[in-house]
């Protein structure tokens, strides 16, 4: 990776390739970029501290109700703040929901098949099974947005694609089952969104009828959870629109809670996930809109990643802390133990070169 940022068409990455600079860019990013010289892909020198100015200080497109939040909790002390993370196992892997991704898994989507029509029949024998296995709370039929999000809780494929306000939770995810190159290197990423700008943006894309029901007195609310407006956006298949939405469950389950956790997810369910989210990175004038969503990719040596395990494990971030079933960090941990003792001689190596 010779270039530490490349702004794409739609989004721009980041490029890091040992785990100092991976920590660095996560707690102190200003520093990294101000360190970092070189020539992006048009061949133009890049000015890094422009890049990091624009990316992460540019609140101009913010809400009003964000405004104060943003200069508040973010410019001057957390500049991670606004953006909400997804861990990739693979660089090469699109962002897709399972929903997508198990419907088109056999080929192409056939002729005349609608994926809006196949949400709302898995969803209803979600519904019709679901009290054999879960006793809780009631969920209210109407309430689409807290079915998916315990469907997707319980693995049923849905069009929620689960995110992280914390960057460590993305890298658990992203690098706990990457596999070694020939050349012992792992690659990875992580996607990062900017929030509040996707709070924004995605309602310029609502037709004016959902619009209105935001502010609408009996049946709207500023944040679209209300049961019209869920029905609305879940059954436009007639007039599809495509967009990103952001979404929190008022109920928050355990896993939520552990990992940090809410969900994007599509609009036009038709269309992959990153078809709906290039929409919205396409500004009004026609030009691109590349500093809203970064793309980390991360590649790493064996020992770099081992490190990165143990900066993670010391965090008290690891599937003991993540996830429901607490034996799952016994495997866990049995599993680092393996990679650790495969590498342990040039763990030793690395140790004695340091000494």
């Amino acid at each position: 990776m010779n270039r530490f940022v490349a702004e794409k068409e739609y989004h721009t990455e980041i490029n890091v390739n040992d785990v100092t600079s991976l920590f660095t860019l996560i707690t102190n990013p200003h520093k990294l970029f101000a360190e970092q010289s070189g020539v992006d892909v048009k061949g133009y020198k890049t000015d890094y501290e422009n890049v990091f100015n624009r990316v992460f200080l540019d609140y101009t497109d913010v809400e009003p109700q964000h405004k104060t939040m943003y200069e508040k909790d973010y410019l001057f002390t957390d500049f991670w703040g606004p953006f909400v993370f997804r861990g990739q196992e693979k660089q090469a892997w699109p962002l897709e929901t399972t929903q997508y991704r198990e419907y088109m898994r056999l080929g192409k989507k056939p002729a005349g098949k609608s994926l809006f029509d196949e949400e709302l029949k898995i969803l209803r024998e979600f519904q019709r099974q679901y009290k054999r296995f879960e006793t809780a709370r009631p969920i209210d039929p109407k309430d689409y947005y807290e079915w998916f999000a315990v469907m997707q809780h319980y693995g049923a494929p849905t069009r929620f694609l689960d995110f992280s306000y914390s960057f460590y939770v993305a890298l658990y995810f992203a690098s706990n089952n990457v596999l070694f190159q020939d050349t012992d290197t792992a690659s990875f990423s992580v996607y990062a969104i900017n929030r509040p700008w996707l709070e924004k943006r995605y309602k310029k894309f609502l037709p004016a009828d959902i619009l209105d029901l935001y502010t609408d007195p009996v049946h709207g609310d500023s944040f679209g959870k209300s049961y019209l407006i869920q029905e609305k956006i879940v059954n436009s298949k007639k007039r599809p629109f495509k967009s990103v939405i952001n979404m929190s469950p008022f109920h928050i389950n355990s896993r939520l809670a552990f990992q940090k956790g809410l969900f994007l997810f599509p609009t036009d369910i038709d269309c992959p996930f990153m078809e709906n989210l290039e929409a919205m990175l396409v500004s009004g004038t026609g030009g691109h809109i590349n500093d809203k969503v970064l793309k980390i990719n991360i590649e790493l040596s064996c020992v770099d990643l081992i490190y990165l395990y143990r900066q993670l494990d010391t965090m008290n971030i690891g599937a003991q802390t993540l996830f429901e079933n607490k034996l799952d960090s016994l495997g866990d941990m049995l599993k680092r133990k393996l990679i650790e003792g495969r590498y342990s001689d040039v763990l030793s190596l690395n140790k004695q070169q340091k000494v």
